[in-house]
């Protein structure tokens, strides 16, 4: 979970950066470009959103040094790890808090849960209103009207057509058995047909869909604020591009005559509508924008160069930004030796630190510091840039009435020698424990390094041979 939160984290920074980028340059594009094309570069950088990985790139053009857990919030012991011992000094000490990524994971996750839950009752709470006051359309020039619009577009689904006194704007509902919503002010209008195929075009796109796209993009990413900018830009953006899609071959005097009864609806004002229903109203910040798109007739290019390069920027977001801790390239650098057998299990030995602690053979503990047994050891090595945490691996019974002490090294900073060993907190184990680019090692003395082991194996396995051989 840690690792989907970080790239959730680098995501939303990444795409924030390309959906300020898309906004600043909008009014530009706007001269030039088919609403269409636009609408659909706003949906490409949402589905970046919902998907917050991408193809691994080992280029960046922006390096994130990712902070350590903050002091304050301690991890949790291991379960695997955990003696009677350490239960006593924990009782002492209080219980531990909360794991950082645990908390951050919980955190995340009601967030995300509170806007969706949000959205979907208020949404349900619409339709039950919606339900209780609206009736059925049975005006047969009005049927006919929604009917030939449908032959004329392609459209083959079943939509109702009814009249509700509680909205002051037309719009569609529903996913899967669409209705289209009229105010009882529009009744009578003139340019009804324009309504009916504004409402038409948003379904035959299936914009209610992508409005739950955007939702989900919102409940992901609910911690940061460019996201609800985008929102609002792609229902302002969604409504130019179906405006201009209804008005596709229509004469000036109908532009204008459509543009009229957009202004009507704005002076009946806006209500009782959700993020999962269209909206013909828009909001009167955007009405001006899509006023002047409406009577603009000049002849614009396709877009699709846009949804290209929107495309390409998302997915190379991935190389925008790049998470590395300060030891994370010696870390990876050791998981390589480790995979091809360089690393050297012996430089992992108990045995660099013998002249500091007494070793008892027949004692299951092994080691001990001033009376004390050894519970932990971390060795920070800033030439080689490997910090281990040696731990011993004891039974309760072993460790009865023995008091148990936590030590770190101190290297001299020019020889990087060890100096001395000296005590530790709990608190600094337990960070320890959690920290991801800490290596964690059993305590052990006269390791073999892994191509002894093969080596050991190989010749067992000859001998088993021989054996077959001989028995047979």
């Amino acid at each position: 979970m840690q690792s989907f939160l970080t790239a959730l984290f680098e995501r939303s920074v990444a795409m924030s950066v390309l959906i300020l980028l898309y906004l600043a340059i909008t009014p530009f594009l706007e001269k030039r470009y088919a609403a269409k094309w636009r609408y659909y570069a706003w949906l490409v950088i949402v589905l970046g959103l919902v998907i917050p990985f991408r193809p691994p790139l080992d280029a960046a053009f922006i390096q994130v040094d990712l902070p350590v857990p903050p002091a304050g919030i301690q991890l949790m012991m291991p379960g695997n790890l955990e003696t009677g011992a350490m239960g006593a000094d924990t009782d002492q000490q209080g219980l531990p808090t909360m794991p950082w990524p645990l908390l951050a994971s919980c955190l995340w996750i009601a967030g995300a849960a509170a806007v969706i839950a949000y959205h979907t009752l208020r949404h349900l709470r619409f339709l039950r209103m919606v339900n209780r006051w609206s009736e059925e359309i049975t005006n047969q020039h009005m049927l006919a009207m929604l009917q030939s619009l449908k032959d004329e577009m392609g459209i083959n689904k079943q939509v109702k057509l009814q009249v509700c006194s509680c909205i002051t704007s037309p719009m569609l509902i529903g996913f899967f058995r669409p209705v289209v919503l009229l105010p009882s002010t529009i009744m009578t209008s003139d340019g009804l047909d324009f309504i009916l195929r504004h409402e038409l075009v948003h379904l035959q796109r299936n914009d209610l869909w992508y409005k739950g796209l955007v939702l989900l993009a919102t409940a992901v990413h609910w911690f940061n604020p460019v996201v609800y900018l985008m929102a609002k830009a792609i229902a302002v953006q969604c409504e130019i591009s179906c405006d201009e899609r209804v008005l596709q071959g229509a004469s000036f005097q109908q532009r204008k005559q459509y543009g009229e009864i957009i202004i009507r609806v704005v002076r009946n004002g806006a209500m009782h509508r959700t993020a999962l229903t269209t909206n013909f109203y828009g909001g009167k910040k955007g009405m001006q924008t899509r006023i002047r798109s409406i009577m603009d007739t000049t002849k614009k290019k396709a877009g699709i160069m846009i949804f290209g390069v929107v495309l390409i920027a998302t997915i190379g977001t991935g190389m925008t930004f790049a998470n590395h801790s300060p030891k994370e390239a010696a870390n990876e650098q050791t998981l390589t030796a480790a995979v091809t057998g360089e690393l050297k299990m012996d430089n992992y030995s108990m045995d660099h630190y013998s002249e500091f602690l007494t070793k008892v053979e027949n004692d299951p503990v092994k080691y001990y510091y001033n009376g004390r047994w050894v519970r932990s050891l971390y060795d920070e090595n800033n030439q080689n840039g490997k910090s281990v945490l040696y731990f011993n691996t004891v039974e309760d019974k072993d460790v009865l009435g023995k008091t148990a002490i936590h030590l770190r090294t101190i290297r001299n900073k020019e020889t990087n020698e060890i100096e001395k060993l000296v005590e530790m907190s709990e608190s600094e184990v337990f960070q320890l424990l959690g920290n991801d680019h800490v290596i964690k090692m059993a305590m052990t003395h006269a390791n073999v390094s892994l191509s002894e082991e093969a080596e050991k194996k190989e010749r067992v396995t000859s001998q088993d041979h021989v054996a077959n051989d001989v028995s047979l």
